[in-house]
């Protein structure tokens, strides 16, 4: 989405629904190993923001933003972690 931000839109799943798949995203990045170029082996771990559409009150600009909201929420509390909006 920006910088080291993506988004990924789950289409018909529930606030839970959207929480496991993101849980079941961190702990499959958490537990990758990456080398570097000198091949020292380093690993990442990802916070990650989860909303839902509240119908048609909601546009897309107002589900990014709470989505947004609720990654920092994961960032400002410890990171590698799911946070919902």
């Amino acid at each position: 989405y920006g910088g080291e931000e993506f988004c990924i839109a789950l289409v018909d799943h529930t606030l839970d629904q959207g929480v496991e798949k993101a849980e079941g995203l961190r702990e499959k990045i958490e537990a990758m190993e990456f080398q570097s170029n000198n091949g020292d082996p380093f690993k990442v771990t990802a916070s990650i923001g989860v909303a839902v559409s509240k119908g048609s009150a909601q546009d897309v600009n107002g589900l990014l933003h709470d989505a947004d909201e609720a990654l920092y929420q994961a960032k400002d509390s410890g990171r590698n972690k799911v946070c919902r909006a």
